[in-house]
């Protein structure tokens, strides 16, 4: 068997071994999504009862494509409310509505995260958002709320009604973990190119 067919062989055998653990991986892997940040993490201070009067406007930047949901702390002041919270998911630029959802205040837990599952945003990555947060058929003593942490979060801005607030409530930013075909593409270039490499390096000190 000459060289170039020997060189041909490793390459097609290095390129399925690749790809094979690449996708064994991504299909053996049981936590589908993963979590990629937290934007807030100390709960300072709770921002009110998050009345129809009440707008709370978060803005951030994504880290990754694929934005599929958000973990937002809710406090229920440890009563059952009713009323629904609406969450809307604004591009950063135009102010278009990209994902809305009504939450059932009934559903939310006292202290702890719910969590909220749309279809991911393909190109969330490197993208400013805005998450606004309001409510419909709500009142006072009859409303949930959300948690502040005071720490000056890197590229958040918060808002209630207009009005700048220090910090960022609490929520994670959660990505679907998908496969990136361009990352496969240059993983394959990449050993190719290695096996290239060390063939003719064997090649040279045989010499």
């Amino acid at each position: 068997m000459n060289r170039k067919w020997s060189l041909a062989i490793i390459i097609l055998v290095t390129v399925i071994l690749v790809n094979s653990i690449i996708f064994f991986k991504a299909n053996t892997d049981k936590n589908n999504e993963y979590e990629v940040a937290k934007m807030g993490t100390e709960l300072s201070e709770n921002i009110g009862e998050i009345t129809p009067d009440v707008l709370i406007e978060q803005s951030f930047i994504s880290d990754q494509n694929d934005l599929s949901q958000l973990n937002l702390f809710f406090s229920t002041f440890n009563r059952l409310n009713n009323g629904e919270t609406i969450i809307q998911l604004l591009d950063g630029e135009t102010k278009e509505i990209i994902r809305k959802i009504n939450i059932n205040n009934e559903e939310i837990t006292d202290n702890d995260f719910f969590n909220i599952k749309f279809d991911p945003i393909t190109n969330s990555k490197n993208r400013k958002l805005i998450l606004n947060i309001k409510s419909y058929n709500t009142d006072s003593l009859n409303a949930v709320t959300i948690w502040i942490d005071r720490t000056k979060s890197k590229n958040s801005g918060l808002k209630v009604n207009g009005l700048h607030e220090e910090g960022s409530i609490v929520f994670d930013l959660i990505y679907e973990n998908k496969i990136n075909l361009q990352d496969i593409l240059w993983t394959n270039v990449f050993f190719v190119f290695l096996n290239i490499l060390i063939s003719r390096l064997f090649i040279f000190l045989k010499r």
